[in-house]
């Protein structure tokens, strides 16, 4: 059972705005004023947009008799490491493998601590564990929701071995400040960035800015291959043990060992995960991937209507992740993803089952008690359609 850790973080401000867009939107309901925004047909959460192309090329590779692991799950990976310009991409069974074999690849072990912010989903801390290790988790900077560079500091021991920065709902964390707290205390980087494909942190893709970076294609994320994720990174020895490990710790994946290019004979080197792709995922990976910049214009379009749509409510919008003027010098850019709540959308024909996930520290095995922070935080956010 993991230790207590003490937050000092102050929720007034979070609980003030989401007390009165509750009110606000018992209020509107109460006058009836949202029944004319009821839908005729449910609208479902995180509905993926998937083609004709995507359609086909699955088609493609049932005909081909090659269903697992093999060449489109290699090309997947090629154009992926093209899209973000960085060395290796190993493309796994989801974004939570790929946050456990990059923890297993750094040597993150039994006795070891890593910082993880209190607001995120409870698969970045779960690889901290599986890895055998301690998540000591950090509080967040608002209105940003990412991690807090000053809370990073006052939370490094000498068993801290890495910090681990979440790109919350696409926003990319204060990495200049990250990256220099590494380098002056040795810690490695690993980011979880299944929210953040397209994101830029001035001018960098994500790839760029970690000694390893993990990505979700989880069905509601803004590229999908139903279930999926990938770790990229620039270091040799890591995308090669991550290979090894991602697929039972045996030296060769089925395609090298049954392809046309002749039987290759494996070892198993270490007891490794059944963590790999199929072909069939990497099919609609491919596709998927060709269309996220066009797709990724089209939220811009969104986020820009909702803005205008309620500014002149009485609610405290997210800061916009769009460039401005104020933001240009630095190019940030994130994809937008969700929006805070604005109304009581169950009144309205829309699906409230997954909203953002509950702060990490609010969740009873960890034993750690909620931050204000990252608990207020969460009651407030909700998905909003993004077609």
């Amino acid at each position: 059972m993991l230790q207590s850790i003490d937050s000092t973080s102050q929720s007034q401000y979070i609980f003030i705005n989401y007390a009165l867009i509750t009110v606000y939107s018992l209020l509107l309901i109460r006058r009836g004023e949202v029944k004319g925004a009821m839908r005729k047909e449910f609208l479902v959460f995180g509905s993926p947009l998937i083609g004709e192309e995507e359609i086909d090329e699955v088609v493609d590779t049932i005909r081909s008799g090659w269903l697992g692991t093999g060449p489109k799950t290699m090309r997947f990976e090629r154009e992926f490491a093209e899209y973000l310009g960085v060395k290796h991409c190993m493309a796994v069974s989801s974004c939570t493998a790929a946050l456990h074999l990059a923890m297993l690849a750094a040597d993150i072990k039994r006795g070891d601590e890593v910082i993880v912010p209190a607001m995120t989903f409870c698969s970045t801390a779960n690889a901290v564990i599986h890895a055998g290790a301690r998540p000591v988790f950090v509080d967040i900077e608002l209105p940003g929701m990412t991690m807090d560079p000053a809370d990073v500091l006052r939370r490094i021991t000498p068993r801290t071995r890495a910090i681990l920065p979440v790109h919350f709902h696409g926003r990319p964390a204060d990495m200049d400040a990250l990256r220099t707290i590494a380098a002056k205390y040795n810690l490695l980087i690993i980011d979880d960035a299944a929210h953040a494909i397209e994101t830029r942190y001035r001018g960098k893709k994500m790839g760029h800015l970690a000694d390893a970076t993990c990505f979700s294609f989880y069905i509601t994320k803004n590229m999908t291959t139903v279930e999926g994720g990938m770790v990229a990174t620039g270091r040799d020895d890591w995308a090669e043990r991550i290979k090894v490990l991602a697929l039972h710790g045996m030296s060769k994946d089925a395609w090298a060992r049954y392809s046309d290019k002749g039987y290759r004979h494996y070892e198993v080197v270490e007891a490794g995960f059944k963590y790999n792709m199929t072909d069939i995922q990497a099919s609609l990976g491919l596709h998927q991937l060709r269309r996220i910049e066009m797709n990724l214009t089209r939220r811009e379009e969104i986020w820009r209507a909702y803005t205008a749509a309620f500014a002149n409510l009485p609610l405290a919008l997210p800061p916009s992740p769009l460039p401005t003027p104020a933001t240009a010098a630095t190019s940030l850019r994130s994809g937008p993803r969700r929006t805070r709540r604005l109304i009581a959308t169950a009144s309205c024909g829309s699906s409230t089952k997954e909203t953002s996930a509950p702060a990490c520290t609010t969740r009873p095995f960890t034993c750690i008690p909620s931050t204000g922070k990252p608990s207020g935080a969460r009651r407030e956010i909700i998905p909003m359609p993004r077609r």
